[in-house]
């Protein structure tokens, strides 16, 4: 079984440490995938980060060649087929000639200098070997007779074959770059051979290669080249064997493979966050979207990021790089202003598409300080310009969180067409619920901030009564939708141990709702003047009952060092809700699960709540 294979000593330290540029495809299948925008950022954060499909032409053969008439000049004086050592060098003299590969294929062809059938049968299998069916691939030569003798000749010896890992790479590169679907034996003879030796590996750029080329859903491998990277990263930081360039650039190669190791994501958080110098704009980027895609928020990284962020914002130079960093959540103000500083500053001329997207992430988590950008994009967005329905309803959202609505624009979704398209269109109850409230939110942003400007069409329950009945289901699943299960379990613990201890929730206390803009309440009460004591619902009358607004560590801003308010914590659209609701003269009363948290008692937390109602009535 791939007798020597993975041998990678100083023959693999000699190889150039090229970035391929070529798209990454699951070896032995030919299924294409999108296009990674941050595929190529990532490559280059390390100069060392990949191993070259082809190896810059070295002494040969034809080393003193320059051009393919010289290169015709010199097989014509060679007599029969080329032996395989100079059979390598004249494809590898071709590919270095013709980088574009567009003539190089036709004059390999042409020149007809391959080894015979015979000569291949009695070739070792070793890298100069694989070595040529690489330049086969990468000349688009798969489909001639002399490429078939060769693969013919590799089945037949795969247990003899010696290969190193430094020619099989280039080997895999050029096999997904040419869409070329490894025979079943020899796929599994590769696969046996990395798994069992992939430990010996001792470099970075290699481990990084074998991630981003070898099969994506093979977890094996992976979980392979999690313990080995492990291994690199040593027990403390004077140990570790990799640069912090490498480190960004493993994080993303896991994260495209989706490999959540609970030792490998705390190692690697902490030799980053050990690295003293200030991480560059690529790195943030890169490590930011990667820990998004991990849905891994390690507070270390998310202060690493904030922090490193402030000193070199004005480095950023593309706005998918901001929209890289506004997929996280850190509470870092100072960090956040920094970035609308730079969004309201570049906002004349930037790309719409791009610009529509970064406003509705900076209103997504409530930076107001971006509302110069969303007055400026309010005058420039149109709604053929959105790609879909959901983007174009994001963006007018994110505009009226920043009271940049104009009466045309609100008009554009709140029409009865689109409207029903929308919510047709929904792939979920809890989908078509989600969309719903957002429209009921808009509508109320109108209401509030265009008042009589506005004549257009409105929404309100009622309006959407044949897409989404707002009963007691309804409400379960709004609140599904805000929390998710486990922080579900959170308020529902709140509500019972805490809430309910002031009075009952069949007497005093009303249910959880949605109100008629949209907007979630988890319980509401009323209370006696300048006093904590609940009244009955009977004696509610044309009282206004208070909403309790509660919040767990999934509805905020994460890895805060101060003290959380409703400005530094919430996000934008929970920010919008408690607007809405003070804009009607409701006086919210909000809960934070870290400030119950620190509290030791039932009792405390009763009087923590008790004192909040009164000083916010």
């Amino acid at each position: 079984m791939l007798r020597g294979v993975l041998r990678h000593g100083a023959a693999l330290l000699r190889m150039p440490a090229q970035v391929a540029s070529g798209t990454s495809y699951s070896t032995g299948v030919a299924a294409a995938s999108g296009e990674d925008p941050l595929k190529g950022l990532i490559d280059s954060l390390s100069t060392e980060n990949e191993l070259s499909p082809i190896v810059e032409r070295g002494p040969s053969t034809y080393s003193n060649v320059t051009t393919f008439k010289q290169l015709k000049k010199s097989l014509d004086s060679c007599k029969g087929p080329l032996a395989s050592a100079d059979y390598l060098s004249m494809l590898r003299t071709a590919l270095f000639l013709d980088k574009e590969k567009s003539a190089a294929s036709t004059f390999v062809k042409a020149c007809g200098k391959s080894p015979s059938e015979a000569d291949i049968a009695e070739m070792v299998v070793n890298d100069d070997f694989i070595g040529t069916m690489t330049a086969l691939l990468e000349l688009g030569l798969r489909d001639e007779k002399v490429f078939s003798v060769y693969e013919k000749k590799l089945l037949s010896s795969i247990n003899e074959a010696d290969i190193s890992l430094s020619a099989m790479i280039p080997f895999v590169i050029a096999s997904n770059r040419s869409f070329y679907v490894w025979p079943k034996p020899l796929q599994t003879a590769l696969k046996a051979a990395l798994t069992s030796q992939i430990r010996e590996i001792d470099s970075a750029s290699t481990l990084i290669a074998v991630l981003t080329h070898w099969d994506m859903f093979d977890k094996e491998v992976s979980q392979a080249a999690a313990e080995k990277t492990a291994e690199l990263l040593g027990s403390d930081v004077s140990c570790c064997a990799l640069t912090v360039g490498e480190m960004c650039s493993l994080v993303g190669r896991f994260a495209d493979r989706g490999v959540r190791d609970r030792r490998l994501l705390p190692l690697l958080s902490a030799r980053i966050t050990d690295h003293r110098s200030p991480l560059s704009v690529r790195q943030l980027v890169a490590l930011a979207a990667s820990c998004a895609k991990l849905n891994y928020f390690d507070a270390r990284v998310m202060r690493r990021i904030a922090r490193d962020l402030l000193v070199d914002v004005n480095n950023l130079h593309s706005w998918s790089d901001v929209s890289s960093l506004l997929r996280l959540r850190f509470g870092e103000m100072s960090a956040w202003n920094a970035l609308a500083t730079w969004v309201n500053s570049h906002a004349d001329g930037a790309p719409l598409e791009a610009f529509s997207i970064v406003v509705a992430g900076m209103a997504r988590n409530g930076i107001e300080e971006c509302r110069p950008a969303a007055l400026k994009l309010a005058e420039r967005v149109r709604r053929e310009s959105a790609p879909s329905q959901n983007v174009w309803l994001s963006t007018i959202q994110s505009l009226a969180y920043y009271r940049a609505l104009t009466p045309q624009l609100a008009e554009t979704v709140l029409n009865r067409d689109f409207v029903s398209q929308l919510l047709q269109s929904a792939s979920s109850d809890g989908d078509r619920l989600f969309k719903a409230m957002k429209l009921l939110q808009i509508n109320a942003c109108v209401r509030v901030d265009l008042a009589k400007s506005y004549s257009g069409p409105t929404v309100g329950q009622s309006d959407l009564s044949s897409f989404v009945k707002f009963n007691d289901e309804t409400t379960r699943l709004a609140r599904l939708n805000k929390y998710g299960k486990k922080e579900l379990e959170t308020c529902n613990q709140f509500l019972s141990d805490v809430l309910f201890k002031l009075g009952s929730p069949s007497t005093h206390i009303g249910p959880s709702c949605i109100d008629n803009d949209g907007v979630l309440l988890d319980a509401r009460i009323v209370c006696e003047k300048d006093s904590s004591r609940l009244v009955a619902i009977t004696k509610w009358g044309e009282s206004v009952p208070r909403p309790i607004m509660f919040f767990g560590w999934g509805q905020t801003r994460q890895v805060m060092d101060t003290v959380r308010t409703e400005e530094n914590a919430l996000l934008g659209s929970d920010q919008l809700s408690l607007r809405l609701l003070r804009a009607k003269g409701v006086k919210p009363i909000v809960v934070f699960h870290s400030e119950l948290n620190a509290l030791p008692s039932t009792a405390d937390k009763l009087q923590f709540l008790r004192k909040k109602i009164v000083d916010t009535a």
